[in-house]
């Protein structure tokens, strides 16, 4: 996949850093970018339609790694071809983002009845949270926890298959979450029942607590720290 750009040098992850950092600092220039789909040759094919559209390719490619892992047979054959056409653009001069739409990990949820695909609904109870995080006693046999190790597992073997080809990416896991869009998005956290017993048997209630930054920010730290130390 020859994009006719004599470069065969890959940023690596500092000269990646200095070069975005150059061009946000700098009013006059930007980097057009592309979000592309998923399957087999999607990278050449992608570039190859931008090409012919524009005269010119990408700065940057976005790719939903968790689509490809659900939707598009992800295997070793697969994850090869396609990590190797992303390290031929990374060598002409282009970055490489990385999202994911991840799999909704609970059990209990009918992909075929969420609207919109396996990545919506909800973790609809704390303890169900609980579970993926490991919090409050649950252990890491619970089936929602084992889902979703699942899927990061098969998301770094890619991953993996990108950094020894020394391409660097911009991971950027658990998206557009100003909302209620995914399973992992702040609004689709449920609050948290507190009890709160001010004079007892006289003045009590149970009040909501919203905890989603808490959770999402133990979600992010659980992964980070898993990729860390695979």
């Amino acid at each position: 996949m020859d994009l006719g750009i004599d470069v065969d040098y890959i940023y690596s992850k500092e000269e990646a850093m200095e070069h975005l950092t150059a061009i946000y600092d700098d009013p006059e220039h930007l980097l057009s970018g592309q979000h592309i789909g998923v399957g087999k040759y999607t990278v050449r094919n992608s570039l190859d339609k931008l090409y012919k559209a524009t005269g010119k390719f990408p700065a940057v490619l976005s790719y939903d790694v968790s689509n490809a892992y659900r939707d598009a047979g992800y295997g070793d054959t697969y994850t090869t071809l396609v990590a190797d056409d992303f390290a031929e653009y990374a060598k002409q001069g282009g970055l490489i983002s990385m999202c994911a739409h991840m799999t909704n990990p609970d059990p209990d949820i009918d992909p075929s009845t969420i609207d919109g695909g396996p990545y919506r609904g909800t973790l609809n109870t704390i303890d169900k949270w609980d579970q993926l995080l490991l919090k409050n006693g649950n252990t890491s046999d619970n089936a929602i926890h084992t889902n979703f190790m699942t899927e990061l597992s098969a998301i770094a073997d890619f991953l993996q298959k990108l950094e020894d080809r020394g391409v660097t990416v911009f991971w950027r896991p658990y998206h557009e979450t100003n909302g209620a869009f995914f399973w992992f998005c702040g609004a689709s956290i449920p609050k948290k029942i507190e009890h709160v017993s001010i004079w007892p048997g006289v003045i009590e209630y149970d009040r909501e607590v919203d905890v989603s930054a808490e959770y999402f920010t133990e979600l992010w730290i659980m992964t980070y720290v898993i990729y860390s130390s695979s």
